[in-house]
């Protein structure tokens, strides 16, 4: 997934396949409460790779009405 030369599609379909980890891992539950405490607060995500956890992360927060920014780098 970070080789420069890797076609397109391939680092798509990585970044999929890292998302769909992400999913099923539940990250982004696990780091909830942690966030939600800390807030206010600027979150960076490095290495974010297509964003998924990050975004889901910002949704939360502003369903909830938290003052959490999130930066990030989305494919």
């Amino acid at each position: 997934m970070d080789d420069p030369a890797l076609p397109a599609d391939e680092h798509v379909d990585a970044l999929d396949g890292l998302a769909r980890i992400n999913r099923f891992s539940t990250v982004a539950r696990t780091l909830w409460p942690l966030l939600a405490a800390t807030a206010p607060a600027r979150v960076l995500d490095l290495g974010s790779g297509g964003g998924d956890v990050p975004m889901a992360l910002a949704r939360r927060a502003a369903r909830q009405g938290l003052p959490l920014h999130f930066v990030g780098r989305r494919r």
